[in-house]
């Protein structure tokens, strides 16, 4: 062996091991670019469920859903289509937030319990067909759901969903309807009337 093949011996090893070493650090910087992207993801998918849990609320404020057996049952269903995946979400996401601060940490996990047991109470009160005690517990499902994402708005990006707006007459008929032929909609009718 020659000093030149000693040397070129030694570059390798010193460039495997820079590599390794740059590459380690690049994996960790990207799990955690990555990482990042997910719990914001599953953020940005948690904070859609506030459409449905305020509209809920709103519902049960305006007596829409006056607490008999069939509306504690739109209730149920909407407890089992939205509110339980909720509250599986938040439990899911809670680790995984790592907030800075490890106060704010273990209120983000204990929400995300906290939650369970509105939804068991909601449960019971859709049983016991009570609107007021339906309207107290999706009340309380709402303050925690808020708590939960301004939790989370310490650490991450949490974007805040709009309710949808309905469709004016006008929009939603558009060539068929009567403002597109110079007439106005009757009051309470479906019927065109000519503008005066």
């Amino acid at each position: 062996m020659n000093s030149h093949d000693m040397m070129s011996r030694r570059r390798i090893i010193s460039y495997t091991a820079f590599t390794a070493c740059v590459g380690s650090i690049a994996n960790k910087n990207a799990y955690a670019f990555f990482e990042s992207n997910q719990v914001e993801n599953d953020l940005r998918d948690l904070s859609k469920y506030v459409i449905r849990v305020d509209k809920l609320v709103d519902d049960l404020k305006q007596k829409n859903l006056m607490g008999d057996k069939e509306d504690s049952d739109v209730v149920f269903r909407i407890l089992k289509t939205y509110l339980e995946p909720m509250q599986e979400k938040m439990y899911q996401i809670a680790p995984n937030l790592k907030l800075p601060d490890s106060a704010n940490q273990e209120r983000a996990i204990t929400l995300s319990l906290v939650m369970k047991g509105h939804l068991f109470e909601l449960r019971e009160a859709i049983k016991n067909l009570k609107p007021s005690e339906q309207l107290a517990e999706a009340e309380e499902v709402q303050e925690t759901l808020d708590e939960f994402l301004q939790l989370a708005g310490l650490k991450y990006k949490v974007p805040v969903p709009k309710a949808p707006q309905s469709a004016t007459p006008a929009e939603y008929y558009g060539l068929f309807g009567c403002e597109a032929w110079g007439q106005k909609r009757a009051e309470g009718s479906n019927s065109c009337i000519p503008i005066k």
